[in-house]
């Protein structure tokens, strides 16, 4: 009977580990459409994996059309889907399937490719006609998508583009970055939405395969602060994730960007206002994966004064923070204040501060000078475009109002020592 008793709590002792093992698989697409529409014609996209354990890529259903390859590996990797020519007129859609260890996965893509069209289309050439620099933009975010192939600019719409819009988000597209076109409208807010008046600072990215912005809006209460905006096209139409700030209640914040950790945590990053607190901040706060609460409480980083670059001054603005990871893999951040100009006057500028930890948390200490000290720019990002070069974006001049332009430079990473290259400006 002991026997017995020794075999059975073995056994149970083996199922449970074994459970455990399998319950620490995961398989992640870090980069890729999980919702990929697909024109006639036919396409190919790469996926990115992050896995640990063999996994292998299926067919729910008839879809030779869609070609993956490969389809399996043993963990981290990559796979590319390739979509054939639908040459019939009917819509066409298949879904691909995850198999971790041998067992199904709750992970899915969705393929879905138009029909083609019963009698021959001419090519459309899109037209372009706005020129890079000739129209009022503030706090510009370029996003280039990899799959159009085309750069975003999502602007507040009561800029020149569309001079008559107030509650709006309006959208530029570009395929070289000097040639842009109206889009349309972005983002129109609903009676119904807590944000009343600002629509500033829409930035844009990319995350767990759908597009996000993040906006900064003012109640009626006139309180400011950020929401996350959610769509399917990085042109939108956006729609608001929930119909309330991320940001803390009662706190004046503005300027939010979106942070992923080397966890896969998500962080807004953001500005509390001087004008609740004298001393601008920027504050990170963790959210929830959904993007939709906070999940910790919110932590500051730093206070505008603790550069010394920032003119002093009865209060200290502390404006537009954006994270970027050094090729040395220093985790740097773009922030914009004044500075003292050579007329005696406040100019406007970006700073770079420097996580001492590697991590969002800091400890941060600030480079001594501002990346632009005389072209009165700030409101920062970089992006690499469609060539692999690293270019940073911004807004200059920073007065007199409607004077501000969109100002796009080469951006140098020397081993985390960033500079700008003013000589390489688009219209030049």
């Amino acid at each position: 009977m002991l026997i017995i008793i020794n075999l059975l709590a073995t056994l149970m002792c083996v199922t449970s580990c074994k459970q455990d093992v399998e319950e620490s698989f995961f398989f992640k697409i870090e980069d890729g459409l999980q919702e990929w529409h697909v024109e006639a014609e036919g396409g190919e996209q790469e996926y990115i994996v992050e896995a640990n354990a063999p996994w292998q890529i299926v067919h729910k259903g008839i879809g030779t059309w869609a070609k993956v390859s490969p389809r399996r590996s043993e963990g981290a990797g990559s796979f590319l889907i390739t979509v054939k020519e639908n040459e019939s007129e009917e819509e066409r859609s298949v879904s691909l399937a995850v198999q971790l260890a041998g067992k199904d996965y709750p992970v899915n893509i969705s393929i879905t490719q138009e029909g083609k069209s019963s009698e021959p289309v001419p090519p459309v050439e899109e037209d372009y006609p706005i020129v890079y620099n000739s129209f009022r933009v503030r706090d510009p975010f370029i996003f280039a998508d990899p799959v159009s192939k085309k750069y975003y600019l999502h602007v507040h719409a009561d800029d020149a583009l569309y001079p008559t819009a107030a509650n709006q988000i309006a959208v530029a597209v570009s395929r070289n970055l000097c040639d842009w076109r109206k889009a349309g409208i972005s983002f129109e807010a609903p009676a119904s939405f807590w944000g009343k008046t600002d629509f500033w600072a829409p930035d844009l990215y990319y995350y767990e395969g759908k597009y996000y912005m993040f906006a900064t809006f003012s109640g009626a209460d006139e309180v400011r602060g950020a929401s996350v905006l959610v769509s399917d096209k990085p042109e939108g139409p956006f729609i608001p994730l929930v119909n309330r700030p991320v940001t803390p209640n009662g706190w004046q914040a503005l300027d939010a960007a979106l942070f992923v950790d080397e966890n896969k945590d998500p962080w807004i990053v953001f500005s509390h206002e001087w004008t609740q607190i004298s001393d601008g901040t920027i504050v990170a706060q963790k959210l929830t994966k959904d993007l939709k609460e906070a999940a910790d409480e919110p932590v500051t980083l730093f206070a505008a004064s603790a550069a010394p670059w920032v003119i002093r001054n009865s209060y200290y603005v502390s404006d537009a923070p954006f994270l970027y990871r050094a090729n040395n893999g220093e985790l740097l951040m773009l922030w914009s204040s004044f500075l003292l100009g050579k007329d005696g006057n406040g100019q406007y500028a970006i700073g770079v501060a420097r996580s001492q930890s590697g991590t969002v948390t800091g400890p941060w200490i600030q480079d001594p000078q501002p990346l632009n000290p005389n072209d009165n720019g700030g409101h920062a990002m970089i992006f690499k475009d469609f060539d692999g070069v690293l270019r940073i974006s911004y807004h200059s001049p920073n007065t007199p109002g409607g004077s501000e332009r969109l100002t796009i430079h080469r951006i140098v990473d020397n081993d985390g020592q960033l500079s700008i290259d003013f000589f390489s400006a688009l219209s030049n």
